[in-house]
């Protein structure tokens, strides 16, 4: 009888061991992929929150709620990129008066209108990996489609302040080039607007896509309790 339990122990060992195999396999891939997928999101945060003071920096809308708020995005940066002269340079801007601070900015304020501030921002990795969120947890695959859909419209605020720019080179009455110019600015300031909410939901995102986060071949435990938690 023992014999016999053994011969069907090693009969469903040689049925199910290549696919238990193939599986580590595949959940190892994902990890990798998705572990690159992290790496990607977290410098697209970095990057939208440096696009962000370029912008208000040339715009001269520099005030303590952007400061406090470029304070904490650069705190929680830990890329391969130096963030401490940026950051030195915020301490010392909140040192300042609002008056002292006004007055430092506008020696730094770039020439109106002669560049476009804004701009796009690429996420390679999450495209071409769109259709394998299946291997996520649900929220988080709502998340990632949310923040592509926000994306999209970041595009389309590159898009509005694009074609006001191109307008300033137009030959038209200086009352018109006003319009033209405030227009460009406030196109300016809604793309700021739309890329803090993606580096803010970038930074909520973030926990759920470094603790066991996914979820295609069997739940994790502590990945589970996690997004529990965040919802």
């Amino acid at each position: 009888m023992r014999e016999i339990g053994l011969i069907l122990f090693g009969w469903l060992l040689g049925l199910l061991g290549p696919a238990l195999v193939e599986a580590i396999k595949q959940r190892r891939q994902v990890d990798r992929v998705f572990t690159a997928l992290a790496q990607e999101l977290h410098q697209l945060r970095y990057r939208l929150t440096l696009a962000c003071q370029g912008v208000l920096a040339g715009l001269g809308k520099v005030d303590d709620g952007h400061l406090r708020w470029l304070q904490k995005q650069l705190a929680g940066y830990r890329g391969p990129h130096d963030k401490t002269t940026l950051t030195t340079y915020v301490e010392k801007l909140l040192a300042l008066t609002t008056e002292e601070r006004r007055r430092f900015l506008e020696t730094q304020r770039s020439q109106p209108h002669r560049t476009v501030r804004v701009q796009r921002y690429a996420v390679p990795l999450l495209d071409s990996r769109l259709a394998s969120l299946w291997t996520l947890d649900d929220r988080v695959q709502v998340r990632l489609l949310e923040l592509r859909t926000n994306l999209d419209m970041l595009d389309r605020e590159v898009d509005e302040a694009t074609y006001f720019f191109r307008l300033t080179y137009d030959d038209r009455e200086h009352e018109r080039m006003i319009i033209v110019n405030s227009s460009l600015d406030e196109a300016s300031e809604r793309w700021v607007d739309r890329a803090k909410q993606i580096a803010d939901k970038l930074e909520e995102l973030e926990p759920l896509l470094q603790r066991g986060r996914w979820f295609g071949f069997g739940p994790r435990r502590s990945a589970s309790s996690t997004v529990t938690r965040a919802g």
